[in-house]
């Protein structure tokens, strides 16, 4: 998308006929073009990533890198994003394809998984079911997102859930780490009705 602003520069030789030392415009017209770039568009994931880490209240949250995933990671072609340490990365290709409510909900899982202290493997702590890691990560953003005037992400992700239930022939199928589209389905419903309750 490309926005034009056109802008006549008229000379007038009374505003600088006193010797102060600013030029002189010419009669031309500035035609600056503003391009949505890529850069400017995951800037804003980025700093509504930042955002949900503060409404999450994450511990050292300041020292968090919210990056764009590169194209030579492991989690590339399989990510819509990631949390490992103290690092987020987002993959702007996949967001791409994505609808805005999904992209804001992943900068919020990823985020929720930082905040819920998932981005690091304690030795001592019993090792716990990714099913159940990725299960709190989604209830704890979409309690937030509800929380701060998102409940329509929730919403939406909800509605999208349901498409999925209906159209898709892997709604009930589990990759092995997430929770199935229908289970999500079933979680997220009910955290969007408690916050119309409210």
């Amino acid at each position: 998308m490309l926005l034009f602003v056109c802008a006549p520069i008229d000379a007038r030789k009374s505003r600088y006929n006193n010797n102060n030392n600013k030029k002189k415009p010419t009669k031309t017209t500035i035609i600056k073009a503003v391009a949505h770039t890529d850069t400017q568009w995951f800037a804003y994931y980025q700093q509504k990533t930042y955002e949900f880490l503060g409404y999450l209240k994450a511990q050292n949250s300041d020292s968090v890198k919210v990056e764009v995933m590169p194209h030579n990671d492991l989690h590339y072609h399989s990510a819509a994003g990631y949390a490992n340490g103290s690092v987020i990365r987002l993959n702007m290709e996949s967001f791409k394809r994505s609808l805005h409510a999904q992209n804001l909900f992943t900068c919020a899982h990823e985020a929720a998984h930082y905040a819920c202290g998932h981005t690091y493997i304690h030795p001592y702590q019993p090792k716990r079911s990714s099913f159940a890691i990725e299960q709190e990560a989604d209830e704890a953003a979409a309690r937030m997102l509800c929380n701060h005037g998102y409940a329509w992400v929730v919403e939406e992700c909800v509605q999208q859930l349901n498409l999925h239930m209906q159209y898709g022939g892997d709604a009930y199928t589990s990759d092995g780490i997430h929770p199935t589209y229908a289970q999500q389905h079933e979680y997220l419903k009910k955290i969007a009705a408690n916050n119309h309750s409210l």
